[in-house]
């Protein structure tokens, strides 16, 4: 039976144990950061806090 929870969906995609490794190379001060993939790629990112419910 197919699972209708998106959460479980999603997860479903991402390999089991997939890591990214990557450098962080600056906190841009707007609260987010830039990191460099291992294969150069530049990215920007945010941390965001999860309430528990």
């Amino acid at each position: 039976m197919a699972t209708t929870n998106i959460w479980q969906q999603f997860k479903s995609l991402i390999p089991e144990g997939a890591r990214t490794v990557v450098t962080i190379t600056n906190n841009n001060g707007d609260g987010t950061n830039s990191a460099t993939l291992r294969d150069g790629t530049s990215i920007k990112w945010q941390m965001r806090a999860f309430k528990e419910r």
